[in-house]
């Protein structure tokens, strides 16, 4: 329930939880569990604390947003049978690994390192204390060992699916190209995650928009990303049971190039055959002993192999864009009117209170030129 509840934003929520839920803990880690350590230590909760209690609860994101770790636990705990063992000799997990685990990546990092950075001009106390948040949180974040591994195509348990838009890409550099000094960062791929990953919130077209992608990228991931050589071992195990001509069939509609690494991979190259067959590809493997691969979850209904064209990108009125800033006035007011019912001293409360009307009104136009900026291509100054 409070997926979603981001701080300051949203309001948390109260949710009850009871002391079975944390005591004893209800999984041990791999790791622990090989290493012959003690699983993680109960709560040492007070003795006269209720049961159930309450808890304050915010959006996960906020400190965890990758959970790999907890998903692989899960994946090596006795709930499931025991994984096969991996040839340390080979390369990658290819052949023997018979799970794992899909994070879907609605808004990845895409900020780089600016080499005209001033430490001296950013090292203020507003400039310093909202870099620190964002450290934390993103420090929280990261699985540092899985995202290797997923980068450079060494593991096959572990996938990433990011949002990507190949023609808003080519759009980009045409535009750089054309006039490179007033060109605009390159916006996110996904519009709700403008206004600071709120933009769903405020426009519908948005979210239209990115759920359309999403089927588009979700084809594409299905089609060319999500495979497994046919010697692997769940593989090998349902194709064995197939007669000589099914297996020929299955290969000659199904069959794929084997998948390459992220750092790697052509991301300029488009969608445009669908999820068709396609010839053999032996000979464009860089592999002595080149593998023949297929998706584990093909697809076969043709309005799923239809290649699904480009999706125009939704832009928001100058109207709306107005509304929302009214919005975010309209919070703000209720923030500030809370925080100041907390002064004890009645004539600064008073002060403060009486300056409010006049503050949110200086802030409509800088603020309005924030969510232009924050916006980019998806606002329409004319409509």
């Amino acid at each position: 329930m409070a997926t979603g509840a981001f701080p300051i934003f949203l309001a948390p929520r109260v949710l009850s939880r009871r002391f079975n839920e944390y005591c004893p803990a209800t999984w041990e880690t791999a790791a622990s569990k090989i290493e012959g350590t003690p699983p993680p230590t109960a709560p040492n909760f007070p003795p006269d604390l209720s049961n159930p209690f309450q808890t304050l609860n915010v959006d996960g994101g906020v400190t965890n947003n990758d959970p790999y770790n907890y998903a692989n636990d899960f994946l090596h705990s006795d709930v499931l049978p025991p994984a096969p063992p991996r040839d340390p000799k080979s390369k990658d997990d290819r052949l023997t690994v018979d799970r794992a685990v899909i994070g879907i990546a609605p808004f990845p990092t895409t900020e780089e390192y600016r080499v005209k950075f001033s430490a001296e001009q950013r090292s203020g106390i507003f400039s310093a204390l909202p870099n620190l948040f964002s450290a934390l949180i993103s420090q929280s974040r990261f699985f540092g060992e899985s995202l290797s591994a997923i980068m450079t195509g060494t593991t096959f348990s572990r996938f990433v699916i990011a949002p990507s838009d190949h023609e808003l890409v080519v759009a980009h550099e045409e535009a750089s190209c054309k006039n490179p000094r007033t060109v605009r960062p390159q916006p996110p791929a996904l519009q709700c995650a403008t206004l600071g990953a709120f933009g769903g919130f405020f426009e519908r077209a948005f979210r239209a928009h990115d759920y359309a992608l999403g089927r588009r990228n979700c084809q594409k991931f299905l089609c060319d990303s999500f495979l497994l050589p046919i010697d692997n071992v769940i593989m090998k195990a349902a194709l064995d049971g197939l007669d000589p001509d099914t297996m020929a069939t299955v290969l000659r509609n199904f069959q794929r190039p084997q998948p390459g690494p992220y750092v790697k991979s052509d991301e300029r190259k488009p969608l445009a055959e669908g999820c068709g067959p396609i010839p053999p590809f032996a000979a464009a493997n860089s592999d002595a002993s080149p593998q023949i691969w297929l998706p584990l979850i093909p697809l076969c209904s043709p309005k799923v192999t239809t290649f699904m064209p480009p999706i125009p990108r939704a832009r928001m009125s100058n109207t709306s864009l107005t509304l929302v800033r009214n919005l975010i006035l309209q919070r703000f007011k209720v923030l500030i009117s809370h925080l100041l019912s907390l002064i004890t001293s009645p004539l600064l409360r008073t002060f403060l209170k009486i300056g409010q009307p006049f503050i949110r009104f200086l802030a409509k136009r800088p603020l309005k030129n924030v969510l232009i900026k924050q916006l980019g291509d998806a606002y329409d100054p004319n409509s």
